[in-house]
């Protein structure tokens, strides 16, 4: 997630009750970890990604080594861009571009079909 956050930004409260929703609803993609774990391991990312946002896209196959779950990380990432909730302001273009960077560094293939974003597939 902090991979797609738009820098220098603020966050509406709109956004933070969808993040919630989207939480439950996606809850399948997710590692099944409790609340406070997923904030704390979510705020570390963070604090690696502001200082060192290419070292921390190379280490998501170490992260992801389960090609299921790199799977279901770019599953999620392509039903989040494809959720019709997510509009332009949220899935800007540097964002999907960012999925795109994400599936590539995963290369990663989903019943034959590799993930790109926003519904796109290529066989």
């Amino acid at each position: 997630g902090a991979l797609l956050a738009r820098r220098g930004r603020p966050i509406p409260l709109s956004h933070i009750e969808l993040k919630e929703e989207l939480i439950e609803e996606y809850r399948d993609l997710l590692p099944n970890l409790p609340r406070d774990r997923m904030r704390r391991i979510r705020g570390e990312q963070e604090i690696i990604l502001n200082y060192e946002p290419d070292r921390a896209l190379a280490t998501l196959p170490q992260l992801l080594r389960d090609p299921e779950d790199r799977k279901k990380l770019l599953v999620l990432l392509d039903r989040l861009l494809s959720d019709p909730r997510i509009h332009p302001e949220i899935a800007a273009p540097e964002q999907v571009a960012m999925v795109r960077r994400i599936a590539e560094i995963l290369s990663v293939r989903t019943n034959g079909i590799k993930i790109l974003s926003g519904g796109e597939t290529q066989p």
